[in-house]
């Protein structure tokens, strides 16, 4: 002999008056317009909603939809996290990269005097590509 308080609750998800869904084929459709459409008068209710346009539905389809909606939400924040960590590297690689100009620039006019051309743009060779202080 089993109870009520045995049984579990069977979610009930709205259909349109009609009972058609939409070409998805498990989203209720609840638009006015289709209630309308059907010779139901929706005042200030929607038609749906009523206790005889009420269907049963799985409890299990709706436990997939929440897992597959969490894993969603957690494959995005992953997601994200990887754009901040990228979007750092890349501000870190421009810093470096100034760094590293900056100094290959304070070595340059040191050692440019005591260089030959030839020595110049083999250490130097994006610095002065027209040879413009060659002469």
């Amino acid at each position: 002999m089993s109870s009520l308080a045995d049984s579990s609750p069977i979610p009930v998800i709205p259909l349109n008056p009609s009972g058609r869904r939409d070409e998805l084929g498990d989203l209720p459709r609840t638009s006015t317009t289709d209630a309308e459409e059907d010779g139901y008068s929706v005042k200030g209710k929607s038609a749906s909603m009523r206790p005889d346009t009420l269907v049963e539905v799985n409890f299990k389809y709706l436990l997939q939809l929440e897992l597959e909606i969490a894993e969603l939400k957690a494959k995005v924040t992953r997601q994200n996290e990887e754009i901040s960590r990228l979007f750092g590297l890349v501000h870190l690689n421009r810093d470096i990269w100034t760094f590293y100009w900056r100094n290959s620039k304070e070595w340059e006019e040191l050692l440019w005097p005591y260089l030959d051309p030839a020595s110049r743009r083999a250490h130097f060779p994006y610095s002065h590509p027209d040879g413009e202080r060659d002469a």
